[in-house]
């Protein structure tokens, strides 16, 4: 799996074996023999659910709710053991992202953060659960680095890929073109899977990945790099703030775009 950009849930401390999910999923939702849900004696009526992990001993469950999707991390470390175990899993901080998951209602993507290729498409086939294995990425005499894991199967008959520039205009990037939102709406998540129907291939497992076809602008390489080499940077303003920057000689970019001027030098010709 992967540290990249932290989920916003806060630790928790829960007993291994444990599975967590928000109970407002369950209202309305009922068991096999027509009970309510809460109060079957399947789950106690609480804030916080902490239920022993052994589902498989409680009765199906019908649910009709709308259950999180959502993409998973990884780097070129971890993907091979993602797919090789059919276990996703992320840092304890990171609960409010995986709350919601129901297992055969989500579906889950794995997103390698160095090749930026996403693989699918992945069905939830466990709840949301503390160490469901202890040792997947583990350290050395350690426990694992990402404990909160959910069990997957396979959706197509394989493990497919997609380069970022397929399924970018699907998710919200959050203010770079790096990073996007995990959680994924179910208008969000049927495009994903209609985009590994149409454009995905099998998973090249050791890999680079491909090269794109064809450049989008229709440049050549030379073209290319001489573009990648180029020393300059358009800033942007608006009609309040364009006379500021003129009077105070002043070009500013917001925090998440401080990447943007570690590659200025004394050399470097701005815009506005």
């Amino acid at each position: 799996m992967s540290d990249a950009w932290p989920g916003e849930g806060s630790s928790s401390s829960w007993p291994q074996g444990f599975c967590l999910l928000r109970p407002e999923l369950l209202h309305g939702a009922t068991s096999e023999s027509g009970q309510p849900f809460f109060n079957s004696g399947l789950f106690p009526s609480s804030s916080v659910l902490h239920q022993q992990a052994d589902l498989s001993q409680q009765q199906p469950l019908h649910l009709h709710v709308q259950a999180a999707n959502v993409i998973f991390l990884c780097d070129p470390r971890t993907e091979q053991e993602c797919v090789q175990r059919r276990l996703l899993g992320l840092p304890r901080s990171q609960a409010q992202v995986v709350r919601e998951i129901v297992p055969e209602i989500s579906l889950l993507f794995l997103f390698n953060v160095r090749t930026r290729l996403l693989f699918g498409v992945f069905r939830a086939s466990s709840w949301p659960q503390l160490n469901l294995e202890p040792d997947a990425w583990s350290d050395e005499g350690g426990g694992s680095r990402y404990p909160l894991q959910v069990r997957v199967r396979l959706e197509f008959h394989a493990v497919l890929q997609l380069p970022e520039e397929r399924f970018r205009r699907i998710l919200d990037y959050r203010g770079s073109f790096n990073r996007f939102d995990m959680r994924l709406s179910a208008a969000q998540a049927g495009e994903l899977v209609d985009c590994f129907r149409a454009y995905g291939q099998p998973r090249q497992a050791g890999l680079p990945p491909p090269r794109p076809p064809a450049d989008p602008h229709g440049l050549t390489g030379a073209q290319r790099t001489a573009r990648a080499v180029r020393n300059a940077l358009i800033f942007i303003c608006d009609t309040n703030t364009e006379e500021e920057c003129l009077s105070r000689r002043l070009l500013g970019l917001p925090k998440s775009q401080v990447s943007l001027l570690s590659k200025l030098t004394d050399t470097s010709r701005l815009f506005l």
